[in-house]
């Protein structure tokens, strides 16, 4: 294959498309609201996908064309755990098309919506809510979340799981005592049980989030347990020591086979100003290649981000 052809397949590889919900603020007496956008990994070619007053929210992607979200009157962070009801239309936008329509109407308590893109759910009003490109179905209730690595936790917060061997890569078994310091990000000992023997690890965070194996490598990554006011997540190759991947960095889509990650900043309580004085919760979104070590900003300013999506 020509070296020209090698070197586009690879820049195309690199090339990923996120759609997300963010809420741009206006000056003056102007009012806004969240809305869908979508761009590519390093924030060029961003297009708006919705328009209008209502707030469009947790976007999800249902195939490599179709997005659902949560159209609400009126989105407020700071006031969102209510016990009233809010109309909430679930909705999917054609992307080739521009134009989305109305799947169900329910009235809802009106908890912040969280979408699933494995699953392919958006859990909103105490329920989980199944969805397709021309359909919604109610499911069960909300129960508490799910932890996806098993982890067992007793009554001194000393935390246990295992990632199971599968084929030629090793399995591990893990453990670890909670940090419970509400104010700080905490540190945590890690003990790994796998094919170098048992060993310790010093890493920042107050505990596990994930942990993978890709090509040899074992990466766990680390996140705060209370996130008043951060949500810093870290990326660790361990081997013969830890060796810091990735931090400054919030809530993350990360795939050690995949050289790009996204996330949210760090910071949870950034507060901005408008020109009439006015202070309004903020927050952004940037990616970056973790091999390359290059950072790209999405989102930033006077914007406070509801949720983003990776396309599949």
């Amino acid at each position: 294959m020509p070296i020209l052809a090698l070197l586009l397949g690879s820049q195309l590889a690199n090339t990923v498309t996120i759609v997300y919900s963010a809420r741009y603020y206006k000056q003056g007496t102007a009012k806004s609201s969240h809305q869908l956008y979508l761009c590519r990994h390093d924030g060029s070619q961003k297009k708006q996908l919705t328009f209008g007053s209502k707030s469009c929210l947790s976007p999800l992607w249902l195939d490599r064309k179709h997005i659902a979200y949560i159209e609400v009157n009126e989105f407020v962070p700071e006031q969102s755990y209510t016990e009233t009801t809010e109309p909430t239309r679930f909705m999917v936008l054609d992307i080739t098309t521009g134009k989305s329509k109305v799947l169900a109407s329910p009235s809802l308590n009106y908890p912040d919506p969280v979408a699933d893109q494995r699953a392919k759910t958006i859990t909103v009003g105490g329920f989980v809510w199944k969805i397709s490109p021309t359909a919604v179905t109610k499911g069960a209730k909300q129960s508490d979340e799910i932890d996806p690595l098993g982890k067992e936790v007793d009554d001194n917060e000393q935390v246990t799981f295992k990632l199971p061997a599968k084929g030629a890569t090793p399995g591990y078994e893990f453990t670890y005592k909670q940090d419970l310091d509400e104010l700080d990000i905490g540190k945590i000992d890690l003990k790994v049980k796998g094919p170098m023997g048992e060993r310790t690890y010093k890493l920042k965070g107050s505990e596990v989030e994930a942990a993978t194996v890709f090509d040899s490598k074992l990466y766990v990554t680390t996140k705060p347990r209370f996130t008043k006011f951060t949500c810093e997540h870290f990326v660790y190759t361990l081997g013969e020591t830890a060796n810091l991947v990735l931090s400054d960095v919030g809530w993350l889509t990360f795939d050690p086979s995949k050289p790009i990650w996204f996330a949210t900043r760090p910071d949870t309580r950034a507060l901005g100003k408008l020109k009439n004085g006015k202070q309004v919760y903020i927050s952004g979104i940037i990616s970056g290649n973790w091999q390359t070590k290059k950072r790209w900003t999405i989102v930033d300013g006077l914007a406070l981000v509801d949720s983003y999506q990776v396309q599949p």
